[in-house]
């Protein structure tokens, strides 16, 4: 017998929840909705299961495939760099007609068995203290923001990297705050000699020094 699950709608009912989190993987006790429906179908002697999805959620779909198949092949480890913003990227939303400003988050939930994060920030943003236009919040407060949603959703923050550090007394401050929270920390010096210098780049002060 087979069972066909719609999970292609948007979720719009339950807004904001979900501009992070999929309708169908929102908790109810300790599994996701859709896995419970499943379990329903099963024990109700179901022994087939078509999923309907969206485009925008089959491509997290393939992508997920993709990372899982690429990570297998090298010892299970991966490293994926994401530019932009992880969680409510609207800059890219705006510019980038029917993108999902939560798409890397969706595909990170679909990784969180296996991924673990870690976060960069420059130093040079936390001494400005540059804000987030969008949401009119400091670059720090968006990173504990961040942090809070990420663990929220079961995915580990391993540490949090102030990059380009250079003695900024601004970070040495916000590291305090995320060590205080028990954040692991690490700082990631100016590399010397960089773009044009290549023998001191490639020396013990450049990076070398990290």
């Amino acid at each position: 017998m087979k069972a066909i699950i719609p999970a292609a709608g948007l979720g719009t009912r339950f807004l904001p929840v979900t501009r992070v989190v999929p309708k169908e993987m929102l908790p109810i006790g300790a599994k996701p909705a859709l896995e419970l429906i499943v379990d329903e179908a099963k024990r109700a002697g179901v022994d087939e299961v078509v999923i309907v999805v969206s485009r925008a959620k089959e491509l997290v779909r393939r992508q997920t495939e993709e990372i899982l198949r690429r990570a297998e092949k090298n010892g299970n480890k991966l490293y994926l760099e994401f530019g932009g913003k992880l969680m409510q990227d609207l800059h890219a939303a705006r510019i980038l007609p029917g993108y999902d400003p939560n798409v890397k988050l969706r595909l990170l939930q679909k990784l969180k068995d296996k991924a673990e994060i870690i976060l960069c920030i420059y130093a040079g943003d936390i001494e400005r203290k540059k804000m987030r236009a969008d949401f009119g919040i400091s670059y720090e407060s968006d990173t504990l923001r961040l942090i809070d949603g990420l663990r929220n959703l079961g995915l580990l923050v391993r540490a949090v990297v102030i990059t380009r550090y250079s003695g900024q007394k601004p970070a040495q401050q916000f590291r305090a705050r995320l060590e205080h929270r028990g954040i692991s920390v690490h700082y990631h010096y100016v590399t010397q000699g960089y773009p044009t210098d290549v023998d001191t780049i490639v020396s013990e002060k450049g990076y070398g020094a990290n």
